[in-house]
């Protein structure tokens, strides 16, 4: 049983690390992508420009309309190199436990089928949030271009006015005066895409980042429940988690009595958040030890034995104040404290 148990282990750790290189490349690859797309609109934008190399805003629809069809572009390929990554991750995991091909197959593809048919606590399946991000790439432009050649148009006026007076245009004016030039333009549309808060690529590679994730530790575990002698699913924090947070109490807490971080297959909290690169491992039903059945504990219980500083890392002040006094329920740990300060403040605490 042990060479058997060594060999899964070994495994795990192999498709683990080579999992992680897909998504290095994955990521790499949607970068590349977004930089093409990003240099494609830039070139759209020269036929739509003045002799002074201006946009004027009654040629912006224009330039919107072909824009449309690159973005649309976009989002073609962009859903062609996800389910390319998702169909190798998915291999990837289920391969660990599955040796025929055929076989090795058809977990795959249960595992991806999965992620495309995954309804998320946001009531959001995976076509919603690709949808979301091809709305709001074309959202974006569209209001950042029109944002920089009305400023420009607006300072343009405004030192015209200036100068008629014969007094000096001030420095404000003249730097907003810069905003509807070629190259004031092309970098707009570019941070639009790429680089302005809640930007199209930030959110896609959130969005590949957990899908890979999330159709590998699938098809992981559709092979560990068929195996007999695997009883549970062990949580493993990244290498590179970067804070502590929640994902370090599903880690550490043995909420079944099978060891810390230990769960039956199918019932771990994972994966707990978007862009986590936590990942499963298999557990052996002779790894489960008497001190592992005996130390059961709630995840409210795990985290009293935590420090204080702990404690306010994970669930915030409020929360971990409420934890301190004894009166935070275990059902409102994933909770935001917004959403249950009033029902603490009615039943007569304050905290935060």
């Amino acid at each position: 049983m042990n060479a058997i148990r060594d060999a899964i282990a070994k495994a795990s750790a192999e498709a683990q690390q080579k999992m992680n290189l897909l998504d290095r490349e994955s990521a790499d690859r949607l970068l590349a992508l977004y930089e093409s797309v990003a240099r494609e609109l830039e070139a759209a934008l020269l036929p739509y420009l003045n002799a002074e190399g201006s946009l004027r805003l009654e040629v912006i629809r224009d330039y919107l309309r072909q824009a449309q069809g690159i973005l649309k572009n976009l989002s073609g390929l962009q859903r062609t190199l996800l389910d390319d990554a998702l169909n190798s991750a998915a291999y990837l995991g289920a391969g660990v436990f599955a040796e025929p091909e055929a076989v090795r197959s058809l977990l795959a593809e249960a595992a991806v089928r999965f992620v495309d048919q995954f309804i998320a606590a946001d009531g959001l399946k995976l076509s919603d949030r690709l949808y979301r991000i091809d709305r709001g790439a074309s959202q974006a432009i569209a209001e950042a271009l029109r944002r920089a050649v009305a400023m420009g148009q607006d300072a343009s006026a405004t030192a015209a006015d200036f100068l008629a007076r014969g007094e000096p245009v001030p420095p404000d004016v003249l730097a907003r005066l810069g905003a509807n030039t070629r190259a004031a333009l092309e970098r707009t549309l570019r941070q639009a895409l790429m680089v302005d808060p809640q930007n199209a690529y930030s959110h896609a590679l959130r969005l590949f980042r957990t899908e890979l994730n999330r159709a590998h530790g699938q098809a992981y575990q559709n092979g560990a429940a068929a195996h007999p002698d695997v009883i549970g699913m062990k949580y493993n924090l990244s290498p590179n988690h970067p804070r502590t947070d929640i994902c370090d109490v599903y880690a550490h807490a043995n909420l079944y009595g099978l060891g810390p971080g230990v769960y039956p297959v199918g019932q771990a909290p994972w994966p707990a958040h978007p862009n986590t690169m936590s990942y499963l491992t298999a557990v052996f039903r002779e790894e489960v030890t008497a001190r592992d059945r005996a130390g059961q504990q709630d995840s409210v219980g795990y985290l009293r034995t935590l420090p204080a500083t702990q404690q306010d890392q994970i669930l915030g002040t409020a929360k971990a104040q409420a934890l301190r006094a004894g009166v935070l329920n275990a059902s409102d740990l994933e909770t935001p404290w917004k959403d249950l300060r009033a029902n603490y403040e009615q039943r007569g605490y304050e905290f935060g």
